[in-house]
């Protein structure tokens, strides 16, 4: 399905870094990881799994 609409939201610094932290820990975009929660799908992190790609 084509993503064709735009969310903005502010955040404080610190919450900035805790939100980066999370996302590009496990997610390579921070839309992506932030869909995953809010769409209450399963977020499965697989350790090292970036080197292989």
């Amino acid at each position: 399905m084509s993503k064709t609409e735009i969310i903005k939201f502010r955040v404080t610094p610190e919450e900035k870094e805790i939100l980066e932290e999370k996302a590009y820990g496990s997610y390579r975009t921070m839309s992506r990881y932030l869909r995953d929660c809010v769409l209450e799908k399963e977020i499965v992190i697989i350790n090292g799994a970036d080197e292989i790609l």
